[in-house]
């Protein structure tokens, strides 16, 4: 038998040549299998039968060729139960190591920190932000001032509903005396004004910004509120509760029962604080799936990976729904990052590669025909 001149130079090329041909049957096979699957979802059988006939053409016949090989050719003759034993050897260990030898398994969703809505300050009325009575980072009560904002407009026409209030008590005091059917009518009116009048004044009463909890304050954005612009239902800050912050994570269907059954611990990557991970612990899940996110930065066109249905105005709907996990940060992580994305990851138990390649293909494929 010639002997045999490896063609690599270096050290890089041999481990190239060395791996280069089971990445290139591994990435054949993804893909073929991929096709496969795209095609089930509108012909079943086309799909099956593609799938076993890339199985067999890329996995069992390239093995019997190497076993016929071993067994039938010439040039073995002399080693043939060496080499037979070698290649059952590492066959055998390989089959081993991916069937026993346990690798850590980990699932990946994202989230976003949490609050309740009364955490949330928002402005009740638009107006032009006159004065800031607390600073951000300042502890604040429930019902503290926290802004105050003008509205040129809603005083005049606070001014102008009083008069005409003014002007029917004295028109009905007329009709009183000399027209009593027109005294009904002025009195509709005037209940009219009288209830228009009311909304404004509460309206106006809007451009004083309140605390609806005690807690820390942050603010919504870095600027200055005073002298910009704060629009009806615009949020201002949030009021950062006492205790540490909580976390809302969104997790697909086919990974609820790992995650809900065979979690370890959870980790938490804040989006505005990337190098440094914080051990969180769930304490609530929301008992059935959703069909609303907790905040649109999650969704695919707000910066995060879930799709949303495209008919949805507010882009909060996804295609699918998701079940919701409530986690709640270490006291030492930033309230700074309050309404921002975060990144979860639910360590489970360590499991042979096999184990978790079949249970991520058996998902892929469940979901494939199901949708």
């Amino acid at each position: 038998m010639p002997d045999l001149t490896s063609p690599a130079t270096t050290r890089w090329e041999r481990f190239w040549f060395a791996t280069y041909a089971p990445a290139s049957f591994v990435y054949r096979q993804i893909v073929m299998v991929g096709i496969a699957l795209y095609i089930a979802k509108t012909y079943l059988l086309v799909g099956v039968i593609m799938a076993i006939w890339s199985l067999t053409s890329g996995v069992f016949v390239p093995i019997w060729k190497v076993v016929r090989g071993l067994a039938a050719s010439p040039k073995y003759a002399r080693t043939r139960s060496k080499t037979m034993g070698r290649a059952a050897l590492a066959g055998g260990g390989v089959f081993l190591f991916l069937l026993i030898v346990p690798f850590p398994a980990h699932t990946n969703s994202e989230g976003v920190v949490w609050l309740p809505e009364s955490a949330v300050v928002r402005a009740a009325t638009s107006g032009f932000v006159q004065r800031q009575n607390l600073p951000a980072g300042a502890m604040v009560n429930r019902d503290d001032e926290l802004a105050f904002a003008e509205d040129p407009e809603l005083d005049a026409e606070i001014g102008r509903l009083r008069g005409r209030v003014d002007e029917l008590h004295v028109q009905i005091t007329i009709d009183r005396a000399t027209d009593r059917v027109h005294q009904k009518l002025s009195e509709i009116e005037l209940a009219q004004a009288e209830a228009e009048l009311a909304r404004q004044i509460d309206r106006r009463e809007g451009l004083i910004t309140r605390a609806h909890s005690s807690g820390r304050l942050v603010m919504a954005q870095p600027q200055e509120l005073v002298g910009g612009f704060a629009k009806q239902g615009e949020v201002m800050a949030f009021v950062a509760p006492p205790s540490s912050p909580l976390v809302r994570a969104t997790v697909d269907q086919e990974d609820i029962d790992l995650v809900r059954n065979h979690r370890r611990a959870v980790n938490v990557l804040l989006a505005s604080d990337p190098n440094h991970t914080y051990s969180a612990k769930v304490i609530r899940e929301v008992p059935a799936a959703q069909d609303e996110l907790p905040s649109r930065a999650l969704a695919a066109d707000g910066g995060g990976t879930i799709a949303t249905d495209p008919r949805d105005p507010a882009r909060t709907k996804p295609v699918r729904p998701v079940f919701q996990f409530e986690l709640q940060l270490p006291p030492d992580a930033p309230t700074e990052a309050l309404g921002g994305r975060v990144y979860v990851r639910f360590e489970h138990r360590w499991e042979p590669i096999a184990g978790q390649v079949w249970r991520r293909f058996r998902q892929m494929l469940l979901s494939r025909l199901e949708a």
